[in-house]
């Protein structure tokens, strides 16, 4: 007997949609800003460390609610008024990044630190949204040389001790289907933006997360 269910159509009406580019961010050290509102009196301010052993990054820097994902870049050491410090995982410095490259090239993006379920309101999707993106991990400093196209040509082994790499996803404001020219130069314009060029101190990469 044949199947009579009529097949879904799609309307012809308007429709709302967005983008969520899941990407992994690669930049040279000088481009991070620390000890942005937390100088010391004595000057004193938040400094990059390298080299964080695994058995640390696996205990104090990864989300548990995302397995098999260990926190994979640099972290910020913080200190207080005793001199005391912390060693912290990233808070917002890799997306301030992004945030930046893309305000240059015209596009205003709103820098999260993380966003949960309730921070997803349709109000906050009026811009770009540069968030950070725990299910995608950092690919180590020694291995960014083999990410970067072109592979070996863009950044040196050499150099890539002074590079680091974060997961960080860039979330569209809504589009309209009406006006799909506005969506399409907006996405192309973020992701040129992210990859820059072989001058630039700073790219972007997807990998198997």
């Amino acid at each position: 007997m044949a199947n009579t269910t009529p097949e879904p159509k799609l309307g012809t009406e308007q429709l709302t949609f967005g983008a969520e580019l899941e990407f992994v961010f690669a930049f040279h050290e000088s481009q991070l800003t620390l000890g942005k509102n937390r100088h010391r009196s004595d000057g004193k301010d938040d400094e990059v460390v390298k080299n964080i052993p695994f058995d640390e990054r696996a205990r104090l820097f990864t989300n548990v609610e995302v397995p098999g994902h260990v926190y994979n870049s640099w972290g910020i050491r913080r200190f207080d008024e005793a001199d005391n410090f912390e060693d912290h995982p990233y808070s917002t410095e890799p997306m301030e990044i992004v945030g930046k490259i893309l305000g240059k090239n015209g596009i205003h993006a709103d820098v999260h630190d993380a966003m949960d379920i309730t921070d997803k309101t349709s109000d906050k999707y009026r811009e770009w949204i540069i968030t950070k993106d725990v299910s995608v991990c950092g690919v180590g400093s020694s291995n960014i040389p083999k990410w970067l196209e072109p592979e070996g040509y863009r950044l040196s082994s050499e150099a890539a001790g002074d590079w680091d790499s974060f997961g960080i996803e860039a979330v569209s404001p809504v589009f309209n289907t009406a006006a799909r020219d506005v969506a399409d130069a907006g996405i192309s314009g973020v992701i040129g933006g992210v990859k820059g060029t072989a001058a630039d101190p700073y790219g972007a990469f997807i990998t198997n997360q």
